[in-house]
């Protein structure tokens, strides 16, 4: 999956503001993707409603493998199964 800024962003952010989820999610995605058993990442919210990392993965057992935040934004996993691309 890949991360497309709006118009205007910046992909960094501004300096001494809090990260945004997007750009968290950019800078960790490769890290998270290279992890055995992860198939997606994105961005959406957890179960009370904030920010958070999406994390997909193949089975429960990469759970414990996978951080339960990033960069102080939660990490939510959704297990999918395998994903192949059409």
């Amino acid at each position: 999956m890949s991360y497309t800024p709006k118009a205007g962003a910046s992909p960094m952010g501004q300096p001494g503001a809090p990260p945004d989820i997007a750009v968290v999610k950019l800078r960790n995605e490769a890290s998270l993707l290279a992890t055995d058993g992860v198939m997606g990442v994105a961005v959406g919210r957890d179960q009370i409603g904030r920010d958070a990392v999406l994390v997909f993965v193949r089975d429960r057992s990469v759970v414990s493998r996978l951080p339960r935040e990033i960069e102080g934004f939660p990490v939510v996993v959704e297990v999918t199964g395998a994903i192949d691309a059409l």
